[in-house]
């Protein structure tokens, strides 16, 4: 179950040695910055994994580019992902290749993130919360983040972002999907990776960037992608 074809608009934010604001706060050797403009510049594709593909197609999986939903600035570019758990698990998730960076590099990485929700905090849901147990996830990776059959017939992602609100080595956790209200009306939310990761560009300086919803509540999760920051340091300077 794949989209392809759906795009950004994307821009470099800058690309400097380690240098200090006036906040003394450093500045990352590398930083990116994507947001849901213009189909027609760089791509991303969404994918989706942790289920029976045999199962039929009562996952409901969709993803258009879009606007923001109501009662946000519908003026406002947008990924939306959605999709129904009906395996007690499942990872939805965009992802996107990044160039022009060093190669055979080590980088500590950063990621920021904005998206939209409307899944009230607290509330009570089949397996789990709406909110609280849909864990936003992202990471950049040397491999193109791919899904694949496991032996048990299941799709699954075929790179380490854990499992639920178990972070993997290739992932740093944003939080979860819990809305910050008591109503499930969407709210557009500003998260920072808690935490950092490691990443080993390849030989021609290349990466992938991805980032999803990892579900163990068993209903339907709308979520729409606004803002995608990408900070990374060079280890060897």
């Amino acid at each position: 179950m794949k989209m392809r074809g759906i795009y950004l608009w994307v821009f470099i934010l800058g690309i400097s040695l380690s240098a200090c604001d006036d906040d003394d706060t450093p500045t990352p050797d590398f930083s990116f910055e994507f947001g849901f403009v213009d189909e027609e510049a760089n791509g991303w594709e969404v994918d989706f994994a942790d289920y029976p593909p045999n199962v039929g197609t009562d996952y409901d999986f969709a993803s258009e580019f879009t606007t923001l939903p109501e009662p946000l600035d519908t003026t406002v570019p947008a990924l939306r992902i959605t999709g129904t758990n009906r395996s007690d698990d499942l990872f939805m998730f965009a992802k996107r290749k990044l160039t022009n960076l060093p190669a055979n590099e080590t980088f500590e990485v950063r990621i920021e993130a904005s998206f939209a929700s409307d899944a009230a905090s607290n509330a009570v849901g089949i397996g789990g919360p709406p909110g609280e147990s849909v864990y936003i996830k992202a990471g950049v990776i040397p491999e193109e983040p791919t899904v694949s059959l496991d032996s048990m017939e299941w799709l699954r992602a075929d790179f380490d972002k854990g499992n639920q609100s178990q972070i993997g080595s290739q992932a740093v956790s944003l939080g979860n999907a819990a809305n910050g209200t008591d109503e499930f009306v969407y709210v557009l939310l500003d998260r920072d990776s808690e935490g950092t990761m490691t990443l080993e560009t390849d030989e021609n300086g290349e990466a992938w960037l991805y980032i999803g919803s990892d579900s163990g509540f068993e209903g339907t999760t709308t979520l729409y992608y606004h803002r995608i920051r990408v900070f990374l340091d060079m280890q060897s300077l």
